[in-house]
């Protein structure tokens, strides 16, 4: 994977993570649903898999 879409790919994570936290009382099943979003693009761009 090139460099930049890595960096994209990561930076997609920070925000969702972000994301995640800012609206965990608001919409506690939003804010799971993004972080479980957030660590499977981590998990792609980092560690090479996938759950799915």
């Amino acid at each position: 994977m090139p460099l930049d879409d890595r960096r994209e790919d990561l930076l997609t994570a920070v925000a969702l993570t972000e994301f995640s936290v800012h609206y965990e009382e608001a919409d506690p099943e939003l804010a799971k649903w993004t972080w479980q979003l957030a660590a499977d693009r981590f998990s792609i761009t980092i560690l090479g898999f996938s759950r799915y």
